[in-house]
Parts: C-alpha cells; structure tokens; sequence
C-alpha cells in the first residue's frame, strides 16, 4: 500500500537551491509549503543592498522577468535545458550582471533552481557548470537524492490533487492519478541515480538522509537490491577471470548473451576499480 502524500511530519531533505548556489552546499528539511523555505536574504526584513536598475519581482506563479535576461546571456546553463550551477554561482552572476538588484536576481535565481526542469537536471546526476557552461565539479550524491525526493514531493501533490478533482496548474500526465506510480518512478530513478553514481550502494545510502519513513524504506530497498546484484557480478567476474575463456564461452554457460555478460563484466571491474582507487587515495594523497 502506497501512501498518497509524503508524512509532513517526517518530509525528506529539500534539494540544493538558490541557498546552497550562493554560498555552501548545506541541506535542510523540506517545508511543509510549496517551494522550500527562501534563504534569509528573501524573508521579510532581509531584502538585501538595492542597487541600480532594479527589476520587478515576480509572484510565485509567475516567470521572474530577470530569467529571460539570464537564458539570453547564460543560454549554456540557463536556456531551455538548464545546467547545474556551481556552487557561489550568485557571486559570479553578480560581477557580470553589474547594476542589477541583488534581491530580484537572488529571487529570479531561487525560482530557476526550484523549477522542475532544474531538479530533474540535478536528479539525472549531471555535473555543475559556471556560467559559460564548463563543467567545475561533480554533483554531489547527497543533492542527487534530494532533487529526486522533491520531484517526487511534487508528484505525489499533483496525484492528490488529480485523485480530488481538482484543477492541474499544466498539462496532466497520463498517470498524475495513480500514487503507486509515482511511487515507482521514484524507486526506479533511485536505482538509476545510485547506478550513474559508480558508488557502492551502501555510500550513496551514507551520503542521502531523510526522516521520511516511505522513503528512508524505498532507499533500503533499493540499496538492498543493488548491493545484492552486485555481489553476484563480482562473482560471475571471478568466475570469469578463473577459467581464462572467451566472453562468448562465458555467456554461454551461464545462459546469457554476449553483450550480456560483457555489461555485467564491465560492471563489476568499474567496481572493482573504484574501490580500489579509494583504498589507495588516502595514501596517494600523502
């Protein structure tokens, strides 16, 4: 039985947004509100240094005026398929948007970060980007799991809302209605996500927290599944490298296709390897 809608008591981590953009990547509990809760520099009381040429804000239903700006300017990261941003991306933006008024684009640059197409960016693992669209540093596996819990947030309102009738803010998918599937896509793009990562199951599982019970289980599961799959692949590796044999003979006695059993071996050496560079960078480091 799939629950309809995350424990709002218990809900996970919200994804890296505008506040992590523009100083340190830190996480925080997702709100029981729409969007996360704004950095303190968008609250009441805290509207930031006004500078020239100031830009209207935009309500939250509303595209903030500035991000066409920016898709003009920056169209490697903010066009139609966004980027991840770098970590103080806010302070670059700041230099080369000189004159602009810190509060609209800080509120310009939370609303990208919160849109679904950005989550879905930070959710597929791709890495984070400057301005000028040059990759500068690996996604975090911690932010990974948070855009895809947000996502999966906004799914489960979205098939509440559909299971009451009640008007969609866009065009509904054919399966808004149905919570188990929701539910389902989560757990599949988990098992992607921790699959891209090259991590172990368990580290990725280290590395994401949530008080949300539903999915603290998917996530167990989920590294359950993997963790057990890739012990068979060890297995079949060793097995492997122990008779000297073709890939082709291999496949064919444990009844599997070439391309097959090259995919699970190649698998399991990327494990390998990468555990094994781990053991060794602390030394190498040194």
């Amino acid at each position: 039985m799939f629950p309809l809608t995350m424990n709002d008591s218990t809900q996970p981590a919200a994804p890296v947004s505008a506040a992590s953009e523009t100083s340190s990547a830190t996480s925080t509990e997702t709100p029981r509100a729409t969007a996360p809760a704004p950095a303190a520099s968008q609250r009441p009381g805290h509207a930031g240094r006004r500078k020239g040429n100031a830009s209207p804000a935009a309500s939250p239903r509303q595209r903030h005026p500035l991000l066409q700006t920016l898709a003009e300017r920056f169209p490697a990261v903010f066009g139609a398929q966004p980027l991840p941003l770098k970590v103080g991306i806010f302070s670059d933006l700041q230099l080369a948007l000189d004159g602009e008024d810190e509060a609209a684009l800080k509120l310009a640059l939370a609303q990208h970060t919160r849109s679904n197409a950005y989550l879905q960016a930070v959710a597929s693992g791709k890495p984070r980007h400057n301005l000028q669209g040059e990759v500068v540093e690996a996604m975090a596996p911690a932010h990974v799991f948070h855009a895809l819990t947000e996502l999966l947030r906004r799914r489960l309102r979205r098939a509440a809302n559909a299971a009451a009738g009640a008007p969609a803010s866009g065009a509904r998918r054919r399966d808004d209605g149905d919570v188990a599937a929701q539910w389902q896509w989560f757990e599949r793009r988990l098992s992607q996500a921790i699959t891209q990562s090259g991590l172990p199951a368990t580290a990725f599982a280290e590395a994401a927290s949530t008080r949300d019970a539903q999915v603290r289980a998917v996530l167990e599961r989920v590294v359950e599944q993997l963790s057990a799959l890739a012990a068979r692949e060890e297995a079949m590796l060793a097995a492997y490298e122990a008779t000297g044999g073709t890939v082709a003979d291999f496949a064919d006695t444990y009844g599997l296709s070439t391309q097959e059993a090259g995919l699970m071996l190649a698998r399991a050496r990327l494990r390998r390897d990468a555990a094994a560079s781990a053991v060794h960078a602390p030394a190498a480091a040194t």
